[in-house]
């Protein structure tokens, strides 16, 4: 910004009748002036060219890097029985129905070792749950 504004200032002090010097509104070392300056102009948008490439790339990278899931949230996935990109509202569906089938008072008329496997079930599926909750942040 600030060289267009020297661009601009520059053309309005030239710019006054009251110096015009034939016919024209500058002199030759404003016209050098005004050619390095667009030649500054040309070479910052070159290096801005082909520095937007390399962002573009790094940005594909560190979106490949984003996409890497730990393991112990696919692990929760697969024990909610959900995809990766599911939305919020299926993963809490999944979780609730997940958590009724296996709430410990479900098996309250069932043997000791049911009642062990309903209540480690509600743990996993809790922390599964939690997992998801903490990784997509909702």
């Amino acid at each position: 910004m600030g060289i267009l504004n020297r661009i601009i200032n520059l053309t309005r002090s030239k710019v006054d009748f009251r110096h015009k010097k034939n016919d024209t509104f500058y002199d030759d070392i404003d016209d050098q002036i005004l050619k390095d300056i667009i030649e500054e102009l040309n070479s910052d948008y070159l290096n801005t060219k082909t520095d937007t490439s390399s962002y573009k790339q790094k940005m594909d990278e560190s979106s490949q890097n984003k996409r890497k899931i730990p393991q112990a949230v696919i692990e929760a996935y697969k024990v909610l029985e959900v995809s990766e990109n599911a939305t919020i509202e299926n993963i809490k569906l999944n979780f609730k129905k997940k958590i009724k089938e296996f709430h410990p008072d479900v098996f309250e008329n069932s043997s000791l070792k049911e009642k062990e496997m309903a209540k480690k079930k509600t743990l996993e599926i809790l922390n599964a749950y939690n997992t998801i909750k903490l990784h997509r942040k909702f």
